[in-house]
């Protein structure tokens, strides 16, 4: 979902109550997002609110930003385009996401997402004989 600015991003306060009547299912989120070009590194910001997975709020979703690159791809010239997306800045965890497009022939062709990564915990998966 699109907002106006950096500025009403920031001011999105969660609220809780209601959110299993308004998402009956569980596990769903909602995904704020915005252009930046106030912002000197970045050239999107966003934030995921999903209290039906237990996070409150993701400091870098990648699976959104992936998606976010079909919504910006129906704006982009052809070629090869680049992009910055902070989140995790209003919570005091930030995180920047670089996204790529291509389009070729009026057609997204290429999508892909990348960044710095750090491991907040591991395990073994033991499926037996």
């Amino acid at each position: 979902m699109p907002v106006r600015d950096a500025g009403v991003l920031k001011r999105i306060k969660l609220e809780r109550r209601g959110w299993d009547l308004v998402y009956p299912q569980g596990h769903n989120a909602v995904y704020v997002y915005t252009e930046t070009p106030e912002e000197q590194h970045n050239q999107f910001a966003a934030r995921m609110f999903s209290p039906g997975m237990g996070l409150g709020e993701d400091p870098a979703t990648g699976a959104a930003a992936a998606a976010l690159i079909g919504k910006i791809a129906e704006f982009a010239g052809p070629g090869q385009s680049e992009y910055a997306l902070r989140q995790g800045h209003e919570m005091g965890r930030p995180s920047m996401i670089s996204m790529q497009l291509r389009k070729d022939g009026g057609r997204l062709t290429h999508g892909g997402i990348g960044g710095h990564a750090v491991i907040v915990g591991e395990g073994v998966l033991d499926l037996g004989d």
